[in-house]
Formats: C-alpha cells, sequence, structure tokens
C-alpha cells in the first residue's frame, strides 16, 4: 500500500503533496491519508464510506487498478474470517492466486500450504486467544528478567501474578 500511496503522491501537483511538519497552502481535506489509513479505508463497505473517502479510492483506482483488486480481495477476506465461511476459502484462494498482485499470490500461497490448519480455524468454533495470551504474559516476564535468574524466579514471578 505504501508502495502505491507514494507513486500517486509523487504525481500529485507540488502544492497538493503531503509533507511532514511543513504547512500547505492547500485545504487539508486534500491531504491524501497515510498508508495506514488508506488500508483502513480501503478496507471499508462502500455504504461505510464518505464522499471524500470515496473519491480518493476512485482516484488511487484509477492511477493503480491493482489498489482496486487488492482492495477488494482484502474485503472478502475479511469477511470471510469474521463470518468464518469455510466453503468460501478454496474460492478466494483461486482469486487470489491469479490475481496479478504479488503480495496477495504469496499470501494465498502460504494458506494453500496451510489449508488444514485455516480450514479447521474457519470450521471451529474454540479459538486460541486465551493461550496466546498467556504464552504472551510469560515472554513479557522473562524478558524483564533477562540474565537475572534461572527458571526458579522465573516460577515464582509466574505464580505469584497468577495469584495476584
Amino acid at each position: 500500500m505504501r508502495y502505491h500511496l507514494s507513486r500517486w503522491r509523487a504525481q500529485l501537483p507540488a502544492h497538493l503533496r503531503y509533507s511532514r511538519g511543513v504547512s500547505t497552502t492547500a485545504p487539508q481535506s486534500l491531504t491524501p491519508p497515510s498508508p495506514r489509513r488508506a488500508a483502513r479505508i480501503l478496507l471499508k463497505v462502500d455504504s461505510e464510506l464518505k464522499a471524500e473517502h470515496r473519491t480518493f479510492i476512485e482516484s488511487l483506482c484509477g492511477l493503480c487498478p491493482e489498489v482496486r483488486v487488492a482492495g477488494e480481495l482484502a474485503r472478502e477476506f475479511s469477511l470471510m474470517i469474521r463470518e468464518k465461511h469455510q466453503e468460501a476459502l478454496s474460492g478466494w484462494l483461486d482469486t487470489a492466486a491469479k490475481s496479478g498482485v504479488p503480495e496477495f499470490e504469496s499470501f494465498a500461497a502460504g494458506l494453500w500450504r496451510d489449508r488444514e490448519a485455516v480450514t479447521a480455524a474457519l470450521s471451529s468454533e474454540w479459538s486460541n486467544g486465551q493461550t496466546e495470551g498467556q504464552i504472551n504474559r510469560l515472554k513479557m516476564i522473562k524478558r524483564q528478567m533477562f540474565g537475572r535468574a534461572n527458571f526458579d524466579l522465573l516460577r515464582a514471578r509466574v505464580l505469584h501474578a497468577a495469584q495476584a
């Protein structure tokens, strides 16, 4: 996304280009969003978009048609994951693999290699969020103690945190 936005910004007239810390004479609404904000705008459903965002997306997609394809694929994938549409996975993988967007082709290839795990995640109502949270907490405690002590102190800190 950052690459495509920088190409788009380079084609703007000098007074409309976004520059950090430098005030421009252009109105605030003409300043292109950051790459992260642009990605969030592209993920929104068309009915949720403001008129200025819709104009931005149309001009961006006019300059780079890959952005339109990437946005559609990202919205479809997000919907598939949120609503757990397991049957849509193989169709989405085929579409992404033939999209012409290298990042999505690589992503689809990775998902295809792990399709059993992805299918299980889409079909199961269970989440490993609690487990991941506990692992993250344990790693944080371990990093805080780096080089200070052995397993006994780590065990004591973990148990103390669990009792508190």
